[in-house]
């Protein structure tokens, strides 16, 4: 009983040694990765609408790898899919040529990473493998709005008529 109570008491301050050496996610402009996220895919939007990008063209769900690194500079940024390899595969289709443009040319706008960091302060680089799911129906909507809609007319000069009919 005594030897088992030991083993138990073992195995949990190894696991408390293990958890306290594990460094803080990096941190873009103060928030969390997810703030990351959302700011990644609102200036993919803005690319897409500023390139005029087909929606068709564009890959509904991406997955994507970076490096933040110990002085908060980004590296090595690149697509996971289910061709790549080691801890970069994920079962997820290519993304499309115009989908990578896109995407890259948003990463790229953002700036703001701060460093993983242990408890003691030290830093230290932080690979982050994120899932996106790009709004494609959204953008389609925008750019083939329902032709019967605000009687196919832009609703900023016709929703006044179209609401009394």
């Amino acid at each position: 009983m005594k030897s088992g109570l030991l083993s138990v008491l073992f195995l949990l301050s190894g696991l408390f040694v293990f958890a306290q050496e594990q460094p803080a996610e990096p941190r873009f402009n103060g928030a969390d990765v997810q703030y990351f996220m959302r700011r990644l895919i609102g200036e993919f939007g803005k690319v897409v609408g500023e390139r005029q990008i087909a929606a068709e063209t564009l890959s509904p769900k991406v997955a994507v790898a970076f490096e933040v690194r110990a002085d908060g500079s980004v590296g090595e940024w690149r697509f996971r899919d289910r061709n790549s390899e080691g801890r970069d595969r994920y079962d997820v289709e290519p993304a499309s040529e115009t989908t990578r443009e896109a995407l890259t040319e948003a990463f790229s706008r953002l700036e703001g990473w701060s460093p993983a960091t242990y408890a003691d302060g030290r830093t230290t680089d932080y690979t982050l493998r994120l899932v996106l799911r790009l709004p494609v129906e959204k953008y389609l909507r925008a750019q083939e709005p329902d032709p019967l809609l605000f009687q196919g007319k832009d609703p900023r000069e016709s929703f006044t008529e179209w609401m009394r009919t």
